[in-house]
């Protein structure tokens, strides 16, 4: 597990693949977990890597950081089996 810059990620996922600005990333198991910040909404990201990383799913909107980052710390958990 680690956590990512905004550099690293832009390297690994076209910019124009990851909408809004960018909050919090980390990479887990050749999986990418980012949140966003979109028009005052958060949005959790997941990315797989298979040819090059596309783009798999993204959670409904949150209305507040702290929503957003509990889905994101869940969904942590669940890439690393728990």
């Amino acid at each position: 597990m680690t956590k990512i810059s905004l550099k690293n990620l832009r390297k690994e996922i076209p910019e124009e693949m990851i909408p809004g600005n960018f909050v919090r990333g980390k990479e887990i198991v050749f999986t990418y977990l980012i949140v966003s910040e979109v028009e005052g909404e958060y949005y959790v990201y997941t990315y797989e890597k298979g040819q090059g990383y596309t783009h798999k799913s993204c959670t409904p909107p949150f209305e507040t950081l702290k929503d957003a980052l509990v889905e994101y710390q869940m969904k942590e958990l669940h890439l690393k089996g728990w």
